[in-house]
């Protein structure tokens, strides 16, 4: 049986919220040490997304925003 994803940190985006007015988080895909990926909708176009963000915890760190970025 495959292991379900993490949950979010209480700190990182939750079902429902609305990120930069324009998508709508409606499930987690899945997460790891870096960040977690989420099920979105885009508002305005009804268009589902996965949207990938980094764990507050480390989104600072210029390595990681690097890193994060190539990929």
């Amino acid at each position: 049986m495959p292991s379900l994803p993490a949950p979010p940190s209480e700190t990182e985006p939750r079902i429902g919220d609305v990120l930069d007015s324009r998508y709508r988080i409606t499930g987690v895909l899945g997460s790891g040490g870096m960040g977690c990926v989420y099920l979105a909708e885009h508002i305005s176009i009804r268009r589902p997304l996965a949207l990938k963000l980094l764990h507050p915890e480390i989104e600072g760190i210029d390595e990681v925003n690097q890193r994060f970025e190539r990929e």
